[in-house]
């Protein structure tokens, strides 16, 4: 663990993820004396496997409809006009990480040029550092409290960081061995913060219709409608057919329907191939 000094500090930010590091770039650039604590023992431990280690950075297309959420849609529509996809391309290509389309999939990602998610995680390390950030690898978090006006965050092993800010980026729940097992929604639940339940946010799809175990590594270009929270949506691009059922990019963006609403849609509609495939 690396640790220059107790703080306090303005900014604590626990979790050195893709959220945990654009949050320390960004305050501290702003000015901000930022700590940055992770339980791994380096930065961006799940970072660096996104997109098989390419890491997809962003969608090369901006579509706000394409955006789901069981929470408010107004606070999900704010977000993505305060750092819109074309600002945070901006972002990347002024750091010096230039991000590709993919034909075919819709998403930017690392150059080829390029190591990849590394590279990624290493530039935003070095806007954070040259920023004055301070990084504390191997330090586990077990509690924050409120102490005198600021927060006490406790580590493991009897060590604490002081700051009058606190930020979780722990992560959801999808991969516990990088340290996004959900410890981030169990402090912050303790703390007040009243939280939404969690749940996969991308699935593959699974059919009861053994007919389609047949077509088993077959991609095609689809596009699948429904209604998500009593919205419609359409999403479009390639499907990959499993032995059971099916995958693939359109499939993944499809899957909101039937893990993030309350009820199942009764059916998806898929309509195969593309529109202009006569021409």
């Amino acid at each position: 663990m690396i640790s220059p000094r107790e703080g306090p500090f303005d900014l604590a930010i626990i979790g050195a993820g893709a959220s945990g590091l654009m949050a320390a770039a960004t305050g501290a650039r702003a000015g901000m004396s930022t700590a940055v604590l992770d339980l791994n023992d380096r930065p961006g431990a799940k970072l660096s496997l996104t997109g098989g280690g390419r890491c997809n950075i962003l969608p090369a297309d901006f579509d706000p409809g394409a955006y789901v959420t069981s929470s408010s849609r107004n606070s999900l529509a704010k977000i993505l006009r305060r750092w819109s996809p074309s600002l945070a391309r901006s972002f990347f290509e002024e750091a010096g990480v230039r991000p590709e389309p993919e034909e075919g999939t819709g998403k930017l990602f690392a150059s080829s040029t390029t190591d990849g998610a590394a590279s990624v995680v290493r530039t935003l390390v070095r806007i954070a550092s040259d920023a004055g950030a301070v990084f504390m690898f191997r330090s586990r978090v077990i509690d924050i409290e409120p102490s005198g006006g600021r927060w006490k965050v406790r580590l493991e092993g009897g060590g604490t960081v002081d700051a009058r800010s606190v930020m979780i980026a722990t992560g959801g729940r999808s991969w516990p061995g990088t340290g996004s097992g959900g410890w981030g929604f169990t402090m912050a639940a303790r703390l007040g913060h009243r939280v939404r339940q969690a749940y996969p946010a991308l699935v593959p799809l699974r059919s009861e219709d053994a007919g389609f175990a047949g077509l088993s590594g077959i991609v095609v270009h689809a596009a699948i409608s429904s209604r998500f929270e009593g919205r419609p949506f359409t999403v479009e691009g390639p499907l990959l057919f499993t032995h059971r059922g099916f995958s693939g990019p359109v499939t993944m963006d499809a899957s909101h329907a039937f893990t993030g609403a309350e009820e199942a849609p009764a059916a998806l509609l898929v309509r195969w191939g593309r529109p202009d495939a006569s021409e």
